[in-house]
């Protein structure tokens, strides 16, 4: 404001001496609109100390305009914003050293009201004060108003002294209210006092989502602080704090015991201990974190220790200039930042970081991360500057990342760096051996990049130099080091791009290969000219094939340019661009042209346009100021939809039909109104997830300004049955967004897939349905009546513990048997049955199931063991806002069958009609009451241990129940053995079918015949071999071979704690033997018994084999238990080196019938990883690897 001309109105009514002043009236006007109005008395003056005043201050009023005028300029910090209008009114009793005081400020940011008084000699001073802000905008005083708001609070404070060496007081604090990061933090206490150049303060803020208490001590007396402090955090929610988008809090104890409390000379531990985490609803602990900080007057260290990563520095070194003395390093060979003087600093550092449980849980698409080091030193009196680190594996998301590893280095003429990654996997990804590497000397930066493929042949190589020119730096590419997809392209070897201080400079910045060109041009030889941008025939597959694809994941060529000028001020520009025959992966898109500039001030202006496959344009503007806002018409003249599955991920297939239409979309872009139409011409498309084929005849949505409408929009599956949906999705912002929509079904197919489209949930599913969505998008109201109908074959693979292991029979892995044990992949475990990721939903469903509907839950999808069931159910399905599913009702099992693996044997039992599932809330804590029933015909012989009668062979069709009851997922299984009762008289039927009431008491006996039955469908006998030198009654060489692995398994279970200190084996052999010139089962025993004595350095082991079926082979002994010998020695400690003796006994054959073998031999036992290492020394093997580890280790 101009004040040039400005009067100032004085109306004074003063009299007496000027060391005795009556003012019954002071007025003093001007400016643009100060006021002051003051009465009273003034004595004393001119001397200030000795003046007395007695001041009624009626008003004091003064703008900022007005303000500034008085108060220079510079006086004012940068940070801080004067009020536009200030407002006080008070009084003022007393001297300088004497006196009592009450103000009350008005301003437009808020008020303030102060009362205090002050008496006593020099020294001794006594005062007393309170203040209170009210709704002051502290925010907008420091220019902070994105992150601080406004805050009322109180104070006090009372005490002796002002010398800081002799103050003794005491203060009080609340913060009623304060606005930090758009949070209203509430009733924070402090108190605390200081005394003896000592400060204490204690605090408490029992805020819910900020509770904590803290109590601190400093002593200031010495020439460095100490503080001791305890910090109990009772809980903060950083979400609720919007410090995080997702659920995140955090609770423990913090304590700090710092001796020195100065950055440069810090002495003292913190612990946090007792810390707890809560994110996306999981809880888990988190080990203690340690800091230490140890200094004298040789050295300083530093440490940091934790369940995340470990930290060390050490040396000597003053912790604020560390970053100086980086910069400073780096200047001596390239102009990285302002030289600091500062004094020589030395140290080392080593930062180790891990893999805690915990950390997935924060970062879940981080599924894997192997433990992983950065250290280093520098040394700026011998000119040092050392860095290394190494990531050997890091998993995130689709990004598969193979040792990352970072060397920096320097000697007295320039600094080394080099980043070799072993590759970058991910679905539109692939590099192998990536380098980037150069050196810096005189102000000169290499830089080399190489990226590579898989057989190390460069893909994309770019080499140039950095240089630091006057606060500018210029960049050049070398001529011989521009590779871009295997294809050599040319460039000027003057070329070069500058930025920095003076601005943007490019000068012959053209690179060309073929007809292709992109060049960046300045139209003159001087900075912030204007800039040419020309693209030529220029193929985005150049810079897009990344992936080792036979395509690019987007193609077309580019021609056009872009002009930009005024550089300097606020930079104009306008593009020109077409991209002709435009692809994303292998769907062609049409021809693209775009022409946009922002020649209208605040705004950008654009026309783009796609013609051919697809056609549609966009025109309108994008403002930037004074708000973001947009202007825009979208035509959609033509959307193929045979052209659309790769822009949709795949989720779409089989499309076709177009899709036209014209939106009209305004105001912000977070918040836009949109009104138009879209119409589905005769449109159909296969969905991928469900492999459903849905056709849409002319249907249309309306974008209106209530809303979206759906005017029963229509879906028709591939058998005619119709889904329809009505209603609307009411938003005029698309962020406040109120549902009210119908959707029926009738006999609709919702579901069509196969385990290939989705290994968890397939099948066909037919829906008849009646669904109402209301409520809003926090929290939708959705009541549906759910028919599933005739025809439903619905498929539910329950997740193993690993989905990733199927089967891992003949699958070997060579290990070192000296890597630890822990590798750093985990998986994360989530139940997402009863806890649903959608949050705020309240849903109510009535399911009704038909009998005719098929349900699958494949138990084991490695070895088919599944759960097949039809009946009919009335369910009540519900899901309140927190995301709890609740489950009620019952499901009648009508047919069913449970298929059922007992190793190589498949077995299927039928379920037994009027078996139930009752659900009563969560829906895995079903209570199940199901009964299966397998039926086996089988002779009863063994069973009734009556070898020699011949009835008791004759076969009966034995019942085995399977009984599943109480929880369904740890449900408790039973069997029981039965006849049929028309099977029950006779001698055989009536011994049986009592027989089989005792085994039924007896578990033990039950479950070894049940086994039988599945396993070898007969009876074991109380003497088992007795039972299999009966014959085979038919049973094949297949079931044979199986049942004596079975066997095997379950006499060395059997055999396992019979005698300590010794280890009994048995083996069964089935096979076919035709040594008396036709063809005879046969079956063998092995015994073997083994002792290890001599600290298990000597081994012995005894055993023989014994015919139980099948022709006996001449001269075998079969009461000869020592027919095989072996003794083994230990030569060495670690059974590296062996010495062996034995004897076995061989069959031969029918006419060297049994031959006694006896030998000495000796064994060597090697681990290995490869090949090579067979043959190397264990410690030259040793060597080997400590070379191999990263050498940066040294620097540690």
């Amino acid at each position: 404001a101009n004040y040039r001309n400005e009067k100032i109105t004085l109306n004074a009514n003063v009299n007496g001496y000027l060391n005795n002043l009556n003012i019954p009236e002071l007025k003093i006007a001007g400016l643009k609109s100060t006021q002051i109005d003051i009465s009273g008395t003034a004595k004393g003056l001119p001397d200030i100390n000795k003046t007395y005043l007695n001041l009624n201050i009626k008003k004091i009023y003064l703008t900022k305009s007005d303000l500034l005028v008085a108060v220079p300029r510079k006086s004012l910090p940068p940070s801080i914003e004067l009020p536009n209008v200030i407002s006080a009114r008070g009084n003022f009793v007393g001297s300088m050293a004497d006196f009592k005081t009450d103000f009350n400020i008005q301003t437009d940011m808020g008020s303030a009201i102060l009362a205090a008084t002050m008496n006593g000699p020099k020294g001794k001073e006594n005062y007393k004060a309170n203040i209170s802000l009210n709704n002051f905008n502290v925010g907008k005083l420091l220019k902070q108003q994105a992150t601080i708001g406004r805050v009322t609070a109180k104070a006090a404070v009372v005490g002796t002294g002002l010398d800081a060496k002799k103050i003794n007081a005491k203060f009080n604090a609340t913060v009623l209210s304060a606005v930090y990061n758009k949070y209203n933090y509430r009733n924070l206490t402090l108190s605390g006092g200081y005394a003896n150049e000592s400060i204490s303060v204690k605090g408490n803020m029992p805020d819910s989502n900020a509770n904590f208490n803290l109590t601190a001590k400093a002593n200031l007396a010495s020439k460095y602080p100490s503080v001791v402090a305890d910090v109990d955090l009772k809980q903060i929610d950083l979400q609720k704090l919007n410090f995080s988008t997702t659920e995140l809090k955090l609770a423990g104890k913090i304590n700090a015991d710092i001796s020195t409390a100065d950055v440069d000379y810090l002495n003292g531990d913190v612990f946090a201990t007792g810390l707890q985490l809560v994110k996306d609803g999981k809880r888990f602990n988190v080990d203690t974190i340690q800091v230490k900080a140890v200094s004298n007057e040789t050295s300083n260290s530093l440490s940091l220790k934790s369940e995340l990563l470990s930290a060390k520095l050490d040396g000597k070194y003053e912790l604020s200039k560390i970053g100086s003395a980086v910069i400073n390093q780096i200047n001596k060979y390239y102009q990285f930042g302002e030289v600091t003087t500062i004094k020589d600093q030395r140290f080392r550092f080593a930062v180790n970081i891990y893999n805690p449980k915990f950390l997935q849980d924060f970062v879940p698409q981080l599924t894997t991360f192997l433990p992983s080091k950065i250290n280093g030193l520098i040394d700026t009196e011998k000119d040092s500057l050392i860095m290394n680190a190494s990531f050997p594996k890091v998993v995130y998301g689709d990004f598969n990342v193979d040792s990352i590893r970072l060397a920096i280095n320097n000697n007295a003429e320039k600094l080394n760096y080099s980043l070799l990654v072993k590759s970058v996997l991910s679905p539109s990804i692939a590099l192998f051996n990536t380098e980037i590497s150069g050196a810096a000397v005189n102000n000169q930066l290499d830089l080399n990049v190489f990226l590579r493929d898989r057989q190390r042949k460069d893909k994309y190589v770019i080499g140039g130099i950095f240089k630091s020119i006057d606060k500018n730096f210029r960049f050049n590419i070398d001529p011989n080091k521009l590779l871009l997809d295997y294809e050599k392209w040319t460039v000027a070897p003057e070329n070069y791009i500058q930025f920095g201080e003076s601005g943007i400079l490019a000068n012959q910045f053209n690179l060309s290969q073929g007809s292709q060109l992109l060049s960046i041009n300045s139209t003159e030889n001087t900075p912030n000219s204007p800039l040419k941008v020309e693209f030529k025939d220029f193929q985005i597959e150049t810079l897009m094939k990344f992936a080792e694809t036979d395509t690019a994941l987007v193609g077309g060529a580019i021609n056009g340019t872009v002009d930009v000028k005024d550089l300097a001020g606020t930079p104009k520009f306008e593009g020109n661009i077409k991209i002709s025959k435009l692809r994303y992966q292998k769907d062609e898109l049409g021809n693209l042209s775009v022409l946009v500039n922002n020649n209208t001030e605040n705004a950008f202006e654009v026309d783009a346009k796609l013609e051919g496959v697809h056609e549609l344009g966009v025109k309108g503007f994008y403002y930037t100021a004074p708000n973001a806002g947009l202007d825009l018409v979208v035509n959609l003249t033509k959307i193929d939809l045979t052209q659309i599955e790769s822009v949709s991920m795949g989720q779409i297939r089989q499309g076709k039909g177009t899709v036209t239409g014209e939106l009209t979309v305004k105001g912000e872009p977070t918040a836009p109104k949109v009104l138009g139409a879209v119409k589905f011409n005769n449109a159909a498309f296969n969905v991928a997830y469900i492999n459903s084929y849905f056709t849409m005849p002319n249907q249309q949505i309306d974008f209106t300004n209530q809303g979206i409408r759906f005017n029963k929009f229509t879906l028709v599956d591939s058998l005619n049955k119709k889904a329809v949906v009505d209603g609307m999705v009411y938003t005029t912002d698309f962020k406040n967004i109120r549902f009210g929509l119908d959707i029926t079904t009738d006999n609709f197919r919702a579901l069509n897939s196969t385990s290939a489209d989705n290994d968890m949930i397939y099948g066909t599913v037919f829906l008849t349905s009646n669904i109402k969505v209301r409520g809003d998008l926090n929290q939708p109201d959705v009541n549906m009546r759910v028919t599933v109908d005739k025809g439903t074959k619905f498929f539910f693979a329950l997740p193993s513990s690993d989905p990733s292991i199927i089967d891992q029979e003949g699958i070997v892995q060579f290990i070192d048997a000296d890597a630890p044990p822990f590798n750093g992949e985990k998986a994360l475990n989530v139940d997402s049955v009863s806890k649903s990721p959608i949050k705020g939903l309240n849903l109510v469903a009535d399911i009704t199931i038909n009998p005719e509907a098929e349900l699958n839950v494949v138990v084991d999808p490695s070895n088919g063991d599944a759960l097949n069931i039809k009946g009919d159910a009335n369910l009540n399905a519900t899901m309140d806002p927190s995301g709890k599913i609740s489950l009620t009702g019952r499901y009648q099992v009508v047919d069913g069958s449970y298929n059922l693996s007992v190793g190589p044997l498949k077995r299927e039992f039928r379920l037994v009609s009027g078996s139930t599932i009752l659900w009563t809330g969560e829906p895995t804590a079903a209570t199940v009451n199901l009964t299966a029933l397998y039926e086996v015909n089988a002779a009863p012989i063994d069973l009734l241990n009556q070898p020699d009668n011949v009835q008791a062979k004759t076969k009966l069709p034995f019942q085995v129940y399977l009984m599943m009851k109480d929880e369904l997922l740890k449900p408790t299984i039973s069997f029981r053995l039965d006849l049929p009762e028309n099977e029950r008289s006779g001698d055989i039927g009536s011994q049986s079918y009592t027989r089989l009431q005792i085994i039924n008491r007896d578990e033990s006996e039950l479950n070894k015949q049940v086994f039988a039955l599945l396993a070898l469908n007969r009876f074991i006998a109380n003497n088992p071999f007795q039972s299999l030198a009966g014959g085979g009654g038919g049973i094949s060489t297949l079931a044979r071979s199986s049942v004596s692995k079975l066997l095997t398994e379950q006499l060395n279970n059997l055999a396992s704690d019979l005698i300590q200190g010794v280890d009994l084996n048995f083996g069964v052999n089935s096979s076919e033997d035709y040594s008396s010139g036709s063809l005879e089962q046969r079956t063998d025993l092995e015994v073997g018994l083994s002792r290890k004595l001599l600290n298990d350095r000597l081994t012995v082991t005894v055993g023989s084999s014994f015919a139980l079926e099948g022709p006996k082979t001449a001269n075998t002994n079969s009461s000869n238990i020592a027919g095989n010998v072996n003794i083994e020695y230990a030569l060495s400690a670690d059974g590296r080196y062996r010495v062996r003796a034995y004897r076995r006994n061989q069959t031969e054959g029918i006419i060297e019938a049994q031959v006694i073998e006896t030998g000495l031999g000796f064994t060597i036992v090697v681990d290995y990883n490869r090949f090579r290492e067979i043959f190397q020394s264990r410690g030259k093997r040793n060597r080997q690897n400590l070379e191999q580890k990263p050498k940066n280790e040294s620097s540690n």
